[in-house]
């Protein structure tokens, strides 16, 4: 009978809504498989939080307001945002769902024993993450690319020693920042750097999201953007500017809030599908997001890694580093003076392809181990 890899990872709401953490998910899966497992989801504490689902309603109410408010008139809540794609978040999740079992199976499932329990993935390396794992029957229970804002657990006066508690209980633990290992500061003594899963797969693995309509490329400048809180924050006019001096269109999507100032005029779909298709067939990538800086690497584009308006910079800065592409992260304001050079740099992409074979290979090789 073929074993059963119990995979713990981020919650529902982000899993629906974000691709790059629907694309972490589709590869960890893949791998496992291709390993002779079988995987499965299992839910986590989020995913039956009432009080997470009833935050989502209350925020869809919240959207439907401002959209309201921009279309009477009010000076505050004009601006280029699209408006009334706004109110249709709830069909944005369907098309996910969509994705997710067609692409992927069931949301999660339920059982009473697994032969592995894998945590791992964006925002799963915390204390409650880890004792719901720990809380299911299993011969091995093991951590793989997991991550956490690294910047707040710095800042917690117990994250360490209440990780420890569970960490301990752990038959292999994979980080996939060295910054998650240096916060540890040793106090855990089996744990080492792993690549993301996106990483894992060969980037014509990823055929299957893209679109057999158009063409195979496009002259475009495709952006996808996270955490945008104003439209202070986000830089139309410089991308503008940018796509002008470099003649090509523009296609924007974002998530987390970006999605309220995008301009009407260039907004593309966020769904998986959407999302890979292009940035595989677009000319240049700008982002602030670590999937679509990874894909956009792996698929050899020109691109421009923002820093975001949050704490979430430590897994692009430590990316591009170890691929001796650091001086592609920039701020929005340098977008205007830099931003074109560095999209038009050439980029040695056969020495970035052996950086990232080194991380694949040890990574592959140290998960086959710990399944063992």
């Amino acid at each position: 009978m073929q074993k059963v890899v119990a995979i713990l990872t981020i919650s529902e709401r982000y899993l629906l809504s974000n691709p790059g953490s629907f694309l972490q998910h589709w590869a960890l899966r893949n791998v496992y498989r291709s390993m002779g497992l079988n995987p499965i989801r299992v839910p986590n504490d989020d995913d039956l939080n009432a009080t997470d689902k009833g935050n989502r309603i209350i925020a869809a109410f919240v959207q439907v307001i401002r959209v309201c408010l921009h279309y009477i008139g009010v000076k505050k809540y004009r601006s280029n945002s699209y408006g009334f794609r706004s109110l249709f978040e709830s069909h944005r999740i369907k098309r996910f769902k969509q994705a997710y079992h067609h692409f992927i199976g069931p949301l999660y499932e339920n059982g009473t024993y697994y032969d592995i329990v894998s945590v791992g993935g964006d925002q799963v390396f915390y204390p409650d993450h880890l004792k719901v794992a720990l809380s299911l029957a299993s011969r091995k229970h093991i951590v793989y690319a997991a991550s956490a804002d690294w910047s707040i657990a710095q800042k917690s006066a117990d994250w360490v020693d209440r990780m420890q508690d569970y960490l301990i209980r752990f038959d292999a633990i994979g980080i996939r920042e060295n910054k998650g290992i240096k916060i540890l500061g040793g106090r855990v003594s089996n744990v080492i750097r792993v690549a993301d899963p996106v990483m894992l797969l060969d980037p014509k693995a990823y055929n299957v999201f893209l679109s057999k309509k158009g063409q195979k490329q496009r002259n475009s400048l495709f952006v996808y953007l996270l955490n945008i809180k104003s439209s202070e924050m986000m830089p139309v006019e410089e991308l503008e500017e940018l796509a002008n001096a470099l003649n090509v269109d523009i296609r924007m999507t974002g998530i987390q809030g970006a999605e309220n100032f995008i301009p009407v005029k260039y907004y593309a779909a966020t769904t998986p599908s959407s999302f890979v298709d292009n940035i595989s067939k677009s000319k240049y990538v700008i982002t602030n997001s670590y999937h679509a800086t990874l894909l956009a690497v792996m698929f050899h584009k020109p691109f421009i890694s923002l820093r975001q308006f949050s704490s979430q910079n430590t897994r692009q800065q430590e990316l591009l580093s170890y691929l001796g592409l650091q001086d592609h992260r920039i701020s929005n304001e340098e977008l205007s003076i830099l931003g074109e050079s560095l999209l038009n740099e050439k980029v040695d992409w056969m020495q970035v392809d052996q950086m990232i074979a080194c991380l694949k290979n040890d990574s592959l090789d140290w998960l086959k181990q710990a399944i063992q």
